[in-house]
């Protein structure tokens, strides 16, 4: 037995930009991988990759300009994943609807499931922000990691304690859309909104103060061990900026998960 995801989006601008952002290695980059080659047509390609560890090219199944893309991918083990674009216009906007399936049954594949679902909860309204918001600009992007040696609620609260990130702790209440106004223990300022609150897993935010930078902190375990991430995307920052803000987050978890908790 296998195990399919399902989302859906409405972006308010027309089939043929969302398509060209699902399709156009440039547009790729702007949204949702650091690197991508597409080989364009059925029987065709799509490859993304996030750094040195490029995963397996994604065959094309079906190409339908503006109005379907499906991709599979052939895992090590023979096991296949099929992601699943389908794009409906209405009204100068467009509803995308994503199915990603072939997840395996058991507790083997639930964390890798998991982590799949967060994930596109993230990446889909990285598109829409940049289809909105800030189409046409590039994006510079930095994070931190830092495997943990802690189970993973235990971590979230240690991050969103008084010992973590925040000066302070996270503001109570939160919830998608809320307003946001912290402070870093590295000093950058976050004023804006809540773009993700997913608690004990995933927070993500619209820095409106940096220019509707993307702020998000995840806790995730895919076919190894446990790992929290702080990652940046910005439109507007210089590169060297932005790695600079990724080194001091980097000592910030490194100084959050090597002192005992509080």
């Amino acid at each position: 037995m296998s195990r399919k995801m399902e989302k859906i989006i409405e972006i308010a601008v027309d089939p043929e930009k969302v398509w060209k952002a699902l399709t156009d290695p440039k547009e790729l980059t702007r949204w949702f991988p650091i690197e991508a080659r597409v080989e364009p047509g059925a029987g065709g390609s799509i490859l993304y990759s996030w750094g040195p560890e490029a995963g397996s090219p994604n065959r094309i199944e079906v190409w339908e300009p503006a109005r379907r893309l499906l991709l599979s991918e052939t895992l090590p083990g023979g096991v296949t994943l099929a992601l699943d674009f389908i794009l409906e216009a209405g009204r100068g906007r467009t509803t995308l609807r994503l199915a990603h399936g072939g997840f395996r049954d058991g507790a083997d594949w639930s964390d890798e499931y998991d982590a799949f679902s967060r994930g596109w909860d993230y990446e889909l309204k990285s598109l829409r922000h940049y289809l909105e918001r800030k189409l046409g600009r590039d994006r510079v992007t930095a994070s931190a990691r830092r495997v943990l040696a802690i189970d993973m609620d235990q971590a979230w609260r240690r991050l969103t304690g008084p010992a973590g990130i925040v000066a302070g702790r996270f503001p109570s209440g939160l919830s998608e859309g809320a307003p946001l106004d912290i402070t870093l223990k590295t000093g950058e300022h976050v004023e804006g909104r809540v773009l993700i609150w997913d608690p004990m897993r995933q927070f993500a935010a619209v820095a409106e103060n940096m220019d509707g930078a993307l702020i998000r902190l995840e806790l995730m375990r895919c076919g190894g061990p446990a790992e929290v991430c702080l990652w940046l995307a910005s439109y507007d920052a210089a590169d060297t900026v932005v790695r600079e803000m990724a080194g001091r987050w980097d000592g910030m978890l490194q100084r959050i998960f090597s002192e005992p908790a509080a």
